[in-house]
């Protein structure tokens, strides 16, 4: 005779639950989500883990490009892991470490700055920030920064200095902080052309802060931020070609991926 109250009850029970069951807190999900992000961008790697010892460095692939660098665990190490590693070949040892030789970590961006931080003398001591990423398609910042420069030169008073760098606009001084708008380039023996633009496109408004884009290699993009009152348009210019040998050196060459990539082994299997 019970029967027909068991449905009922087991609805009043679960409405009961769901009310109250208190909503998640977006402020504790934006936590949560950051501390993941946070985890995931570092590699901690223990180099007497690795196949043979290791060598003491950390390898990062940027796609199929790899990288080796000094091993160091710095928070945003690494940007999210590349959209593109199922297509990636295997490593040669999937079961190893991440970050040994054997076993690139995956990353879509590789920050440099706090590496480059331990050295006061180091290349790259006057940037701000330094990042590589990885990029399958056009290098739209670097075009963007290009065709600016252009178009200032086109229409604007510029000065040439003796290394060859063309500066247009100007700094307006006065104020606590110099506004206003710049952007320079020059060529670069090899390699893409230098262009810096200040005071726009770099989420600043302040002339004295700096970016600048280019593609160093197939699939490598290089951005670093500078502000002109640590150094000056004419010496960053002058800096950038050390900074690209030095940039060029930690690229592992020849990276010796064993096969195809995964995508290619499930599709070979689905046959």
């Amino acid at each position: 005779m019970f029967e027909w109250i068991r449905p009922r009850f087991m609805l009043v029970l679960i409405a009961t639950l769901g009310a109250c069951t208190k909503p998640e807190d977006p402020s504790d999900r934006t936590a949560r989500e950051t501390q993941r992000n946070l985890e995931l961008s570092q590699v901690r790697l223990d180099p007497a883990r690795c196949p043979g010892g290791g060598d003491g460095m950390l390898y990062v692939a940027l796609g199929d490009l790899v990288m080796r660098v000094p091993n160091f665990s710095a928070p945003g190490l690494r940007g999210p892991v590349y959209s593109g590693a199922e297509k990636l070949p295997r490593p040669p040892m999937p079961d190893a470490p991440e970050g040994c030789k054997q076993h690139p970590a995956r990353a879509q961006v590789l920050h440099l700055s706090l590496l480059v931080a331990q050295s006061p003398d180091h290349i790259a001591a006057p940037l701000r920030a330094i990042g590589v990423y990885r990029s399958d398609g056009r290098a739209h910042m670097q075009e963007v920064n290009e065709g600016a420069f252009d178009r200032a030169r086109a229409r604007s008073d510029c000065m040439t200095s003796p290394s060859g760098l063309t500066i247009c606009g100007r700094r307006e001084e006065g104020l606590r902080v110099a506004t206003g708008m710049q952007v320079a380039g020059g060529n670069v023996a090899g390699g893409p052309r230098w262009v810096a633009a200040c005071g726009f496109g770099s989420g600043s408004i302040l002339v004295d802060d700096c970016t600048v884009y280019y593609r160093l290699r197939k699939h490598m993009l290089v951005k670093y931020l500078f502000n002109q009152q640590q150094v000056s348009l004419e010496r960053m210019f002058e800096l950038d070609p050390a900074i690209r040998d030095w940039l060029n050196s930690l690229v592992v060459e020849n990276y010796p991926w064993p096969g195809p990539s995964m995508s290619k082994q499930t599709s070979s299997k689905e046959r």
